[in-house]
Order: structure tokens, then C-alpha cells, then sequence
């Protein structure tokens, strides 16, 4: 058996629930099964990088670092850039879990942005504040948001 719902935190790499008998069923009474878990604690850092080529795009090399509790308890910083031939992209997000409150999560995101095509240039910054945001586990009806976005074409 595998425990779905402890990993899809991302605190759990793997978890594993193996039933054993403890107590032998009779005539007058039921068995006893215990479940022995085991789960293996997440990396805290994640490195990811991509390089590509593509008639239209060109080169492009991507990079992404993450620490899921750069900020304790629960405070994560994601670090990511994008080098290309017509794109070039700064991200920075810093997300909170349970932020004043079990299932709240507080997210800020900084992008700025270049991108270059044969008829225009563009340049996009984007700043997303404070979302409070439903959690995979615990199903709240609530969302709140807040975006600044501004994009010039020229």
C-alpha cells in the first residue's frame, strides 16, 4: 500500500503501509491488524535545469533552485531564470503554509520578463501578492487574490 495523501505535501518522498496480524482471529472475537508505516523524508532543495533549441525559439537554457523550508516552519523560496535567444526571465516566489491560520497560504511571486519576436519587443513585470489558496488535503471554499500586472509593447 502506498499513502497517497502524506505525499502529496511534498514533506514525503515515499511512504509505505504494510498490515501485520497481531492478534489471530477465533470463534468468539475478531483479529487485530496494525499498520506499520514508513515514509521517507522529501529532499528540502530541488535543483532543476533544461537546455534546449527550437527553430523558432532558438537557444534557451533554464534553471530553477527551490528550498521548501528556507524560512521555518513551512517557508519556501523558488529561485528560477530563463536564458534564450528571444526570452530572458527572473522569477522569484516565496510561499508560506499555514500562514496566520491551518490551511492558509501566503504566496508572492516577482517575475520580470523579456521577450522578443521578429514583429514587436515586449517587456512584462508581474507581481503577485498575498493569495490565500486551498490546500490538496483540506478543501476550504475560499480564495482570495491580489495581482499587479503591466506589459509593455513597443
Amino acid at each position: 500500500m502506498r499513502g497517497a495523501g502524506a505525499s502529496a505535501t511534498g514533506l514525503v518522498s515515499s511512504v509505505a503501509i504494510t498490515p501485520r496480524e497481531s492478534a489471530t482471529p477465533t470463534s468468539d472475537a475478531l483479529g487485530e491488524v496494525v499498520l506499520d508505516v514508513a515514509m521517507e523524508r522529501a529532499p528540502l532543495r530541488t535543483i532543476s535545469g533544461a537546455i534546449g533549441y527550437g527553430t523558432e525559439d532558438g537557444v534557451k537554457v533554464e534553471a530553477a533552485w527551490e528550498h521548501r523550508n528556507l524560512f521555518p516552519p513551512e517557508g519556501a523560496l523558488r529561485l528560477r531564470g530563463i536564458l534564450g535567444t528571444r526570452e530572458q526571465l527572473a522569477s522569484v516566489t516565496f510561499r508560506r503554509n499555514n500562514f496566520r491560520g491551518r490551511d492558509k497560504i501566503l504566496t508572492v511571486d516577482g517575475n520580470y520578463s523579456l521577450q522578443f519576436s521578429s514583429a514587436l519587443e515586449e517587456w512584462e513585470e508581474e507581481i503577485k501578492s498575498l493569495s490565500q489558496e486551498e490546500m490538496i488535503l483540506f478543501h476550504n471554499d475560499k480564495s482570495y487574490h491580489y495581482n499587479r500586472h503591466q506589459k509593455i509593447t513597443y
